[in-house]
């Protein structure tokens, strides 16, 4: 045990001298570099990130306890220590903030890693401490699905649904796959794709239970046959996506590595890699073709850059909110709340007797549209900070932004929860794609388009798996 013990203790300290000197080299890079006017603190958050390592080392560790902390962590790595280099080496950012706000947002920066970093070190370790005992109590298997017949009923419901408006080729004129892209500008009605969506993934649980069943009943040449079938099968579902969504593409590479990995645990060594290389090379191309349009070194790095700050939230993102924020403010009240809330969860919109409600807000802007509409138009995605600042002015909006970031948290922890107690592959499945999205809320997106998402796919995956699980609990009687 103190073998073991001291095994670990070597490896975090190695990291953490890694880790800190990735962060001391980054904002030695910054700091020596040519600045421009306002990036004079541009060298701290690296600095801060690197060194945040010997505060909460503890909490560095817990990347691979959760899908949703490797993107966390990953996200950081790109954020504090990436997209910085890339601002300095280039010359570049967005949108022409003020010197003032650049520095404002520099300390801003190293505040929420601070508060990140400290959730997770609390509430995590609290949350291991008592799922430990959860999954030694539960003795938990392998994941299992099978198809009821109230599940079947669903999908056929939905399936009707797109059928019947003849709007099913149009979906598909919407999805790429592996060798076709596709970026169709016409109408999709979001209970389409999600109905499409859903029926896929039932299909494929439906196929990747049965080979596993198989897999485990056989031995020799068939076993190896009923392992490959399932694995194909599992990959199948990462083919059709739409090309234009690149978060999107990642969350299905990562659930269905996940949904493969439930029903064959033992094989996680061998297939993490498979679906992270093969994931990597796909998200890569469709990024390097959406973004890299010139072949010039320095127009490229600034492409880099500037996708950089896009993706996480950059710094000139923090600073712009900052210098629109009475421009903003002064649009901005209670019917705009009202918008984001309304907008925001795909069910008002979705399920027509929920529509009155909805039309309410159709003409109300969000607040990421005012946000937007402060940049002269350039398209973004708002950040926490923007959020928090408009909601609770910018005296407040630091404390509202933390508590973002803790439910943030606290609902991984729950989701967390729930997966170790439920063994059933459809509810998994669903649970590690609304993983995905929390993880993406911290720096990548934010925490209303985390609803917004949220009540697309994996909401209705998770209603149908409920259904289905209700349905393998009733018995239809015959008379």
């Amino acid at each position: 045990m103190e073998q073991l013990l001291s095994k670990r203790m070597s490896r975090v300290n190695i990291f953490s001298i890694f880790w800190a000197l990735v962060g001391v080299v980054c904002s030695g890079i910054c700091f020596i570099s040519e600045i421009r006017n306002g990036w004079e603190l541009l060298f701290l958050p690296p600095l801060v990130c690197g060194l945040s390592v010997f505060v909460f080392g503890r909490a560095y560790t817990y990347w691979k306890d959760n899908i949703a902390f490797v993107i966390i962590f990953l996200s950081i790595a790109v954020r504090y220590f990436a997209t910085p280099v890339l601002m300095v080496l280039s010359g570049s950012h967005l949108f022409n903030p003020t010197a003032e706000s650049f520095r404002v947002a520099s300390i801003v920066y190293c505040y929420e890693i601070i508060v990140l970093l400290f959730c997770i070190d609390y509430f995590w370790t609290k949350h291991k401490a008592k799922r430990h005992k959860v999954v030694c109590e539960l003795k938990r298997e392998r994941a299992d699905f099978e198809l009821s017949w109230a599940g079947w009923l669903f999908l056929m419901m939905l399936l009707a649904l797109v059928v019947v408006r003849g709007h099913l080729g149009n979906v598909f004129s919407h999805l790429s796959t592996w060798w076709n892209r596709f970026e169709n500008n016409d109408v999709l009605y979001t209970y389409d794709l999600v109905a499409v969506e859903v029926i896929k993934s039932a299909l494929v649980l439906s196929l990747v239970s049965f080979f596993a069943k198989l897999y485990y009943k056989n031995n020799g040449f068939l076993k190896i046959l009923f392992l490959v079938l399932a694995l194909c099968v599992a990959v199948s579902n990462t083919m059709l996506y739409q090309y234009e969504n690149r978060t999107s593409i990642i969350q299905l590479f990562l659930s269905t590595m996940y949904l493969f990995i439930s029903f064959f645990p033992h094989k996680k060594k061998s297939i993490v890699p498979l679906f992270v290389i093969g994931g990597t090379v796909l998200v890569g191309i469709i990024f390097y073709e959406m973004n890299i349009s010139t072949s010039s070194a320095k127009n490229s790095l600034t492409s880099i850059s500037k996708s950089a700050e896009l993706y996480v939230t950059g710094p000139s993102m923090v600073a712009k909110t900052r210098d629109t924020y009475y421009l903003v403010r002064e649009d901005f009240g209670l019917r705009n709340i009202w918008a984001d809330f309304v907008k925001g969860f795909h069910f008002f919109d979705m399920l027509p007797f929920l529509r009155p409600i909805y039309r309410t807000a159709v003409s109300i802007p969000r607040t990421n549209d005012l946000f937007v509409a402060s940049l002269d138009g350039s398209t973004c995605i708002c950040p926490n900070y923007t959020f928090a600042t408009y909601y609770a002015s910018s005296y407040f909006g630091w404390l509202l932004e933390a508590v973002f970031i803790l439910l943030i948290i606290k609902l991984i922890c729950f989701v967390d929860d729930k997966k170790s107690r439920i063994n059933d592959a459809c509810f998994n499945y669903g649970f590690v794609y609304f993983e995905l999205l929390l993880a993406q809320a911290v720096f990548v997106n934010n925490f209303f388009l985390l609803w917004h998402a949220f009540t697309m796919m994996p909401a209705w995956l998770l209603i149908f798996a409920w259904v289905n699980r209700w349905g393998r609990k009733t018995k239809i009687i015959c008379t």
